[in-house]
């Protein structure tokens, strides 16, 4: 057999060994059973072991009007004739399902379709969901099938069809069936290494299968077989493993078989083959966790393998019958795939260099700010017209710009950048709450979102007036602009029933002196211009919205069938909300938040009632609500979904499809069911905006995470996943947590804070010869296959280490496209660990803290959760990077620094500098260390994974530590999210008051804790820590142009190149150095002292800078001295780094490089 590895098991792809004959099905049947539901089969004492009746039929057909009150299971294996796409029919009277097997066995089987009602025979129409996803068999595999019917009373029928390439819909013939009957058990060879004299526990029964499910495996008879030569075997039936112990004698290989039965006494054997090795890199091979994580019901894939996307934030298509798709991304460019049968990646528009090439303007992508909306005219085809929202700096102002654009003439697949008219152009005072969607309604109207132009708490004063600018609404415009529009000739200025926009400073006109656009005159405040109670004047009146009141609204669409328009509201500190936007609809921002009373509510109007209903009033709540956290129906920022309207998955059809960015959640509800009933369907970070697949209806999802556009799909395939810790291959003894060979312990500098958690970390790769990618200061790349161990204790009694309880350990795995995380939870006594839900758990802790008694809540994170933290952008795995494991360790007989470690034993490529000299994260207890590098070493791990550069939270500010710290634009910068008070800034030097971050750490003043994800207790020590920084250390510190300031003013004698003292050191090097750039005083510089044969290299204190000590013989080439110490990491005051050299033998020269940190 092949090795377990990763533990895909193709089974769908491999050959039985021995198919079983066909001719016909099983049917069963249970008689007198009432009620009408499947559940009232499935649910019988007697089910599925006693039927009352037990015969087969020669195709997939149950004979109709048997009987009444009776409930049917047909079930066996269907063969595949052709390799290809399969479609399957049920009908029924009355409930009934049809399941299906990704393999042999049931244990992998899931729901294909159903029969909610009831149908006449051969009816396959009446419902959606009795037409199965498209399923893709393989010519000569057999797989487990079953249809379970529950009929109560009138006619009764049963049947299943299918249709695949070259054979339209027909019952499934006997000739395609094989009834019920006992096959022996499928064993595979596995394969195990380890080192001399060592111990491998190997999970034997995981790539194993029964036909007849796992059931049927008699565990007690798993048995030795032909026995080892130079080991002894331990069998442990209960997992399924047998441990392999090698008497340590100079023996390279070793080979032993099993054998294993069925309840019926059928059996099958297989070979173990052991490589034994004193190589210090094993492989992890005895790991079962498989290629991809574990899958649901319906599903996300990559939905164009091998096209990647830079941070995609759209995903529109023209009108039919055109069925090319465009991806909106963040940076600028309009990316589009032509043929999506044969998906390509071509630019269609670049943005970014068209504003950016132009004098005075500058394209702006930091925080929510970028490429936002595009809209193609309904009469694309014919005209070439489409419409673009994006935001864009003029002269230091910014703005958000609504622009038409045209085709070029010569290409369909490429804009003609010449084309722009501007038609507004919106002063932007903050950089967030932009929204920016862009569509065209039914009514052929163009329609945007406007967010309430940033900060918090509405501080900008736009969320409840119509009199002001664009902010907080959906706008709805005429942009079909007709010969006679804007000329006396019909006496109004218009050629039909739209008018011309009030006057505005966004409005941008023409040569003319014209607006771009006009307002249509059933706009609700063209005509009757009252809002909030308030009787307007309609000059005054911003005539272009349709609705008002909405904080952030990310992403609307129209369903394609009623012509709905549905939205997401990103809500502030609580509430988000789905809202169905109606004309002259107000949604309460920020009087309310959901259905909640908002930060502005004392300053609602006397008699404004929330919440009404059409024919009470304008004030509309939403739809559903949900509140901010980290459980299933729980988030921090909603995505607006689509209404799926496709095929592919009938169980979806009418159904309102949307995404929490935060928890990864995914949801759907039932548009035509109120109140929605809310119903968790997949789980994926990232999500940012939906769309369809102009080809089949597909809702597709925009992953600005991992750079993707994903697929929801009905899974019907999938990994069999390892329930247990056990069960993972990934321990040699799960219970004292022994690990495998080949899965190697590690420490790290400084942990993430896991709300008081002790933990222990392993790694590992299932094979010998991909390797691990260094990077000095960014994220390493990792192979697929790579896995990661992490595992989670907690004191019940803070500060007694002996009532230390297991709590959790997660599992994380480097896939081709990602990564994946699950969890096993473990139970009370600590002597195993199950699979956590895919969704997470919370649970309570009791705990004892400095003698008192108190709950600890405690959240296991969900999959998708996982791959919020652990993405792309932060490397997957986060402290597997250059910082954190510069430090001891040791793999097998190596030891040393781990970098290097990992070098030495072939884990690690590329590493290109002296280990001793890289630098690390230190700990807040270092003292040694300036508070500024332990706060900004803290910042770094538990916030530089969403808050850099390249991480996945729109922010203007970056905790990564690599940056200087001016560089970070964490000193009075403002936090993406805004502010809740005027004087709040990110960290303000002197006033720990008014510093976000520190707000956040502790979740105090109204701000809500950061990281958001699965903590709930502050990390109190780090936040004294931040403190102390902003109150000591960081008033001192001065960025080059304050330095300057305080010395030079405005005098261009201040410039960095200058030397103004005359002294040989220009101002930059003075600042470095700390010097007085007027006065030609002496550098800083190195102390040397000869001491017992040595000499003392002492190098100068210098605040917020990176020293590192160098040396020659020749004063031409430099290295860095080899010493941990030289790290470069800034430290305390009076704590002057002093490095002890042997006294050399001939010249030895010696400097010291400065950095600004």
């Amino acid at each position: 057999m092949k090795p377990i590895c990763l533990a895909t098991f193709f089974f769908s792809s491999l050959p039985a060994l021995c198919a079983p004959p066909t001719g016909s099905i099983t049917r069963h049947v249970w008689t007198n059973v009432s009620g009408v539901a499947v559940p009232d089969l499935t649910n019988l004492s007697d089910y599925p072991d006693s039927p009352d009746t037990s015969t087969t039929a020669s195709s997939f057909l149950a004979p109709t009007n048997w009987s009444n009150n009776y409930g049917t299971r047909m079930f066996g294996w269907v063969h595949a004739p052709v390799t290809g796409d399969y479609t399957f029919y049920l009908h029924a009277d009355d409930n009934a399902e049809l399941w299906l097997s990704t393999t042999v066995s049931p244990d992998q089987r899931r729901r294909i379709a159903r029969v909610p009602g009831w149908t006449n025979a051969g009816d396959w129409n009446k419902f959606p969901e009795q037409t199965s996803p498209i399923i893709t068999l393989e010519a000569g595999n057999y797989y487990f099938i079953e249809a379970l019917q529950k009929e109560e009373g009138g006619g009764d029928n049963l049947g299943v069809a299918w249709s695949y390439p070259g054979q339209s819909r027909t019952y499934v013939p006997g000739a395609s069936l094989s009834p019920w009957q006992n096959l022996a058990p499928e064993t595979n060879d596995d394969v195990a290494h380890l080192p001399p004299g060592g111990q491998v526990r190997i999970p034997v029964l995981a790539n194993d299968l029964d036909p007849n499910g796992r059931a049927d495996i008699d565990p007690g008879s798993l048995a030795e077989g032909t026995p080892p030569t130079n080991g002894s075997l331990a069998i442990d039936p209960v997992n399924g493993q047998i441990t392999y112990t090698h008497d340590g004698s100079p023996t390279v290989s070793d080979v032993f078989s099993y054998s294993i039965s069925d309840q019926a006494g059928a059996s099958s054997t297989a070979n173990v083959v052991i490589t034994i090795s004193d190589a210090p890199r094993l492989p992890l091979a005895t790991s079962t966790m498989p290629e991809n994580g574990p899958v649901q019901e319906l599903t996300l894939v990559d939905a164009f393998p091998g096209l990647g996307f830079s941070a995609p934030v759209g995903i529109v298509s023209p009108p039919a019958p055109d069925q090319r798709l465009f991806i909106l991304e963040k940076g600028g460019d309009i990316r589009l795939i032509p043929d999506l049968q044969s998906p390509s990646n071509v630019r269609f528009m670049d943005l970014d260099g068209l504003v950016s090439g132009r004098s005075g303007e500058v394209f702006q992508t930091s925080s929510e700010q970028g490429l936002l909306g595009l809209a193609f005219h309904p009469s694309y085809a014919t005209n070439g017209r489409f419409f673009v929202v994006y935001s864009v700096n003029i002269s230091g102002v910014r703005y958000q710009r609504l622009s038409e654009f045209a085709v070029s003439p010569t290409d369909p697949n490429s804009a003609n950048t010449g084309s722009e008219k501007i038609l507004i152009e919106q002063r932007n005072e903050a950089g967030n709450h932009n929204g920016g969607d862009l569509h065209f309604g039914p009514d052929g109207y163009l329609y945007m979102s406007w967010g309430d132009e940033g900060n918090a708490n509405d501080t900008l004063n736009n969320s409840q007036t119509i009199t002001k600018d664009f902010w907080s609404s959906i706008t709805r415009i005429d942009v079909d602009l007709e010969s006679e529009d804007y000329t006396p000739t019909d006496g109004t200025g218009s050629d039909d029933d739209s008018v011309p926009p009030n006057d505005h400073p966004a409005v941008v006109k023409d040569n003319l002196g014209n607006p771009r656009y006009e307002v249509p005159a059933d706009n609700p405040w063209v005509a009757t211009p009252v809002f909030n109670g308030q009787n307007l004047d309609v000059e005054d009146v911003r005539t272009e919205f349709w609705a008002a009141g909405l904080r952030n609204p990310w992403r609307m669409s129209f369903d394609p069938v009623t012509g709905d328009l549905w939205c997401g509201d990103v809500g502030q500190g609580a509430w988000e909300e789905i809202n169905l936007i109606e004309r002259g609809a107000n949604y309460e921002w920020a009087f309310r938040e959901g259905n909640h009373n908002g930060v502005k509510w004392n300053n609602r109007p006397s008699g404004w009632t929330p919440n009404q209903q059409p024919s009470e009033g304008p004030n509309r709540g939403p739809v559903w609500q949900y509140s901010h956290g980290s459980g299933q129906f729980e988030g921090n920022s909603v995505t607006g979904g689509v209404v799926y309207r496709g095929s592919r998955i009938p169980s979806l059809a009418g159904h309102y499809v949307f995404a929490d960015y935060g928890s990864g959640n995914i949801w759907s509800f039932d548009v035509n069911q109120s109140p929605p009933n809310v119903q968790r369907i997949a789980g994926e970070g990232g999500i940012v905006a939906f769309g369809h697949d102009p080809t089949n209806g597909d809702v597709l999802m925009a992953d600005i995470d991992n750079g993707l556009i994903r697929r929801l799909t009905a899974d019907t395939t999938g990994d069999v996943f390892p329930d247990t810790l056990a069960a993972t291959g990934l321990f040699a003894d799960a219970t004292t947590l022994t690990p495998n060979p080949g899965l190697i312990p590690y420490d790290i500098n400084l942990p993430f804070w896991s709300d008081h958690a002790i933990k222990s970390r392993w790694f590992g790769h299932p094979e010998t010869s991909p390797t691990l990618a260094y990077s000095r200061d960014g994220n390493w790349a990792f192979p697929t296959g790579s896995t990661w161990v992490k595992h989670f204790e907690l004191e019940t009694e803070r500060g007694n280490p002996s009532t230390r309880k297991r709590i959790e350990t997660r599992v994380l795995v480097k896939t081709e496209e990602g990564s994946y995380g699950v969890s096993y939870r473990w139970n009370n006594d600590g002597t195993s660990a199950t699979l956590a839900d895919a969704a997470g758990e919370e649970f309570d802790l009791a705990i004892i803290d400095g003698g008192v008694s108190k709950n600890q809540r405690w959240r296991i994170p969900s999959h998708a959760e996982c791959n919020t933290c652990h993405s792309p952008q932060a490397g997957h795995a986060l402290s597997f990077q250059t910082r954190q494991l510069n430090r001891p360790g040791t793999i097998g007989a190596f030891s040393g620094n781990f970098v290097s470690v990992l070098e030495l034993t072939g884990y690690l490529s590329g590493l290109t500098d002296d280990p001793t000299t890289l630098p690390r994260h230190v700990q807040p207890s270092e003292t040694d260390y300036s508070l500024e590098a332990r706060a900004r070493s803290w910042l770094d791990v538990n916030c530089a994974y969403c808050h850099s550069a390249s991480g996945t939270v729109p922010t203007d500010w970056d905790a990564s530590v690599s940056l200087p710290l001016f560089e970070t634009n964490i000193v009075n910068g403002l936090p993406g999210t805004g502010i809740l008070d005027p004087d709040d800034r990110l960290v303000v030097p002197g006033d720990e008051s008014h510093s976000v971050i520190v707000h956040r750490a502790a979740a105090r003043n109204g701000y809500t804790r950061m990281p958001p994800l699965a903590t709930f207790e502050t990390d109190d020590t780090a936040i004294q820590l931040l403190i102390d920084w902003i109150e000591s250390e960081l008033p001192s510190r001065l960025s080059y142009d304050d330095w300057r300031s305080s010395f030079f003013g405005m005098d261009p004698q201040g410039a960095p190149e200058v030397d103004a003292d005359l002294d040989g050191r220009d101002n930059h090097q003075e600042y470095l150095e700390q010097t007085h750039p007027l006065l030609a005083d002496a550098p800083a510089s190195l102390t040397i002292a000869h001491t017992n044969g040595s000499i003392r290299v002492s190098l100068p204190e210098l605040s917020g800078r990176s020293l590192r000590l160098e040396s020659s013989t020749d004063l031409l080439h430099w290295t860095p001295w080899p010493d941990p110490e030289n790290n470069g990491v800034p430290r305390a005051s009076g704590q002057a780094l002093e490095i002890s050299i042997p006294d050399p033998n001939g010249r030895q020269f010696f400097r010291s490089t400065v950095e600004e940190r």
